[in-house]
């Protein structure tokens, strides 16, 4: 782990995710973020900062609206970085690496998002398996010539049949009240509030990699498991079948997509 710097990685995206937060909120200037190509770095820092700024994206709702116009609309490549094209040397866990910040922080402020860590790593599962059209291809051009939409389901559907998984117990939706001194307690060191009330909603992460927690799903996941099923368009899910129309499906399991249950 240590060689991998992987913690390392996610304190310069929470760090460069605070200093967005910070400028926008407190100096009350535009920030402008960019990286080489425009997809990568981009994606996961503007993605994160609107989840610090914004609590609508800290709801289940919100966080879907968000990856579907951060991620999937602004095109980032699915199918490149999930290593599922010839060009290997594209694979990178990007959207991965994302998601994990997302877990750093909603392990530092619980009672701030209404979904549950649980909740980003069936996101993370489903994604990568291709199952689901809105994850496949790098482009919503690929996805519309593909007909992903008429051959698959949504990931969003799953979610949405399975909500109550998802709940976080904690969660306390935000008010216009000034933050108490418990839930103001794990702000970045590096940029204090000289007015806590004005940034009732702006979450403050702390961004050193020795107080992250390793995810415990890098222990779970398996590539010779998921590679050995799918990609499937149908689903059983809480033991009751749903048929997807999908007559030009050539998937070896015919029309149904598999609800894979928690032990397997």
């Amino acid at each position: 782990l240590a060689q991998t710097l992987w913690l390392q990685n996610l304190t310069l995206i929470i760090s460069a995710c605070t200093t967005c937060a910070y400028y926008i909120e407190q100096k009350k200037q535009s920030v402008l973020v960019h990286c080489s190509d425009g997809w990568d770095r981009t994606a996961q820092v503007c993605a994160l900062t609107q989840v610090l700024m914004d609590g609508y994206y800290r709801t289940i709702e919100g966080i879907i609206v968000l990856i579907e116009k951060e991620w999937l609309s602004f095109g980032f490549k699915f199918k490149d970085r999930y290593g599922m094209c010839e060009k290997l040397q594209e694979k990178s866990p990007i959207f991965i690496q994302w998601l994990d910040c997302l877990h750093q922080v909603v392990i530092q402020f619980e009672h701030c998002f209404e979904f549950n860590t649980r909740f980003l790593f069936d996101i993370w599962v489903w994604s990568h398996s291709m199952w689901f059209g809105n994850f496949q291809g790098n482009s919503n051009k690929e996805r519309h010539q593909n007909q992903c939409a008429e051959k698959t389901i949504s990931l969003w559907a799953m979610v949405e049949a399975n909500k109550h998984r998802y709940v976080n117990p904690n969660y306390v939706k935000p008010s216009d009240k000034p933050p108490s001194s418990a839930s103001a307690s794990l702000l970045s060191s590096s940029f204090p509030r000289t007015n806590p009330a004005a940034s009732t909603h702006v979450l403050m992460p702390i961004s050193d990699w020795k107080i992250f927690k390793l995810w415990d799903v890098y222990l779970q996941h398996s590539d010779v498991f998921w590679a050995s099923r799918g990609p499937w368009s149908a689903t059983q899910i809480s033991g009751t079948e749903r048929r997807v129309s999908s007559a030009s499906n050539k998937s070896t399991v015919g029309n149904n997509v598999m609800w894979v249950p928690d032990e397997w």
